[in-house]
């Protein structure tokens, strides 16, 4: 196969067509239905001469490779279209290089059934040729202004993208302390090391953070937290790294923990920087606060102190997780690798990353079921994954549906309905009447019965659309 150019004389139809391309065989005939399809993008579109000279080059390229695979042009289909897009993009061209060239294929086969009366079982894309996903016609504007159905194109091509292994699962919540317990009583140089490794596991699972916030926290990040909470000295924020020597600052912290405690607060919201440096706040669990502030005024503040005895001039950083080798702060490939050889000790399959999803997926059951104890059967699916996005930090709040789908199906193979207790204590209690009545304690649900008549109220029952229907009709039940 080969490509002629007409010269700049060249007159098509009354019409001037400089450099008109046209393709022909080894042998020299004119390939009759590109030329026929050329004519039409000219006299009937209007291409100019460059469209035409672009397209004609990538129309060479496709019947080389019709002639390469033995097909007739009439004979290709999608399948055909896939390869030759997949072998464009083996090339090296770029995709929206190969978005546009199977672009100009399609649209020569759609004006060829269109206009010439080629078969319908040609070149279609119905499909998507890279996932398969069935394409829609949508109505758009013409430039006449009047409105037709067209297909909708879009990205017509994508290069297939194979996985480089299966995802790992989700751990689950005695793998987690596996993971745990490994960090914390690994074969340390010191018990630093492992309180350490043992607390920056635990914010990527308390708290869902990538390995790059993990290592950020520090105690100015801290005071912070705590003082926009209210716990905080007449002049800002408590001096955190200060406490490690004045008891009263200790003091004051604690008591100002109990207060929120009071006021039925469970978390402070602590600034981290994470992956393309941007900074999110991120709600931390008031007991894990308390650790990690323990943490900074004995392990922590004995390291620094060990290090400053051997070095007089050191001043350590603004961040919780120190190298004992260096004094700096952690890198976080460093505390992927920490926790990468604890999930590996303990015999689990995964990595930081998935103590982050074990805390994504804990984080979508507890607003789906506070979803589903405010509202009932009528939750809303986008509230429980806008939540958990915002906790996150994930930029697309569809990257979670799977957990809630799996928690969703979950639900459906159990009986029952949650509700919603806020109070800690108030909690334990149901939790525990809860596992009695479901275990067929012989009068417990009486005595509830009997409690609620005393305090003037009566069982709640489930909200049943069906249920207030049938009443409304009168329907025997």
């Amino acid at each position: 196969m080969k490509l002629r150019f007409m010269g700049a004389g060249f007159i098509l139809g009354g019409r001037p067509c400089p450099v008109y391309p046209v393709l022909q065989d080894d042998t020299g005939r004119v390939v009759e239905i590109v030329a026929d399809y050329f004519a039409f993008r000219a006299l009937r579109r209007g291409a100019s001469s460059g469209t035409l000279r672009n397209e004609a080059y990538v129309l060479l390229d496709w019947w080389r490779m019709l002639e390469r695979g033995g097909y007739f042009w009439d004979e290709a289909t999608d399948s055909e279209l896939e390869r030759w897009a997949g072998r464009c993009d083996d090339r090296g061209l770029t995709l929206a290089r190969s978005v546009r060239r199977v672009g100009v294929v399609h649209a020569f086969y759609v004006a060829v059934r269109r206009h010439f009366g080629a078969p319908e079982r040609l070149v279609q894309l119905e499909a998507d040729v890279q996932s398969g996903t069935p394409r829609q016609l949508s109505s758009q504007l013409r430039r006449s202004g009047r409105r037709g159905g067209k297909l909708a194109l879009g990205p017509a091509y994508r290069p297939r993208t194979v996985a480089k292994r299966p995802g790992r699962p989700t751990p689950e919540p005695d793998e987690v302390q596996r993971v745990l317990d490994a960090l914390l009583e690994g074969p340390h140089r010191s018990d630093y090391v492992g309180i350490r490794d043992c607390l920056l596991a635990g914010w990527m699972e308390q708290c869902g953070l990538r390995r790059e916030g993990a290592v950020g926290v520090g105690p100015g990040a801290l005071a912070l937290a705590l003082a926009a909470e209210g716990v905080r000295d007449d002049d800002g924020p408590y001096d955190l790294v200060a406490g490690t020597d004045a008891a009263h600052i200790q003091d004051a912290v604690f008591a100002g923990l109990r207060r929120l405690r009071q006021m039925r607060r469970s978390h402070v919201f602590v600034s981290v920087t994470e992956k393309r440096r941007k900074t999110r706040s991120v709600p931390v669990p008031l007991g894990f606060l308390e650790i990690n502030l323990q943490f900074l005024w004995e392990p922590w503040t004995e390291a620094v102190a060990a290090r400053r005895a051997s070095r007089p001039g050191y001043a350590p950083p603004d961040r919780l997780f120190l190298s004992l080798k260096t004094g700096r702060a952690l890198l976080p490939g460093s505390a992927g690798d920490i926790v990468k050889d604890a999930f590996s000790s303990a015999g689990v399959d995964g990595s930081g990353h998935r103590l982050r999803a074990a805390f994504a997926l804990r984080v979508v059951k507890t607003a789906y079921l506070e979803q589903r104890a405010r509202h009932w059967r009528f939750w809303d699916p986008a509230a429980v994954l806008l939540y958990a996005a915002e906790v996150l930090g994930h930029e697309n709040m569809e990257t979670l549906r799977p957990y809630l789908n799996a928690i969703v199906r979950e639900g459906i193979r159990l009986q029952g309905e949650p509700i919603l207790i806020q109070d800690h204590q108030a909690a334990a209690v149901f939790r525990s009447l809860a596992n009695a009545v479901n275990q067929g304690r012989d009068g417990v649900l009486d005595s509830l019965a009997s409690v609620l008549r005393g305090h003037g109220l009566v069982p709640e029952p489930e909200l049943d659309t069906l249920e207030r229907l049938a009443e409304v009709l009168g329907v025997a039940g």
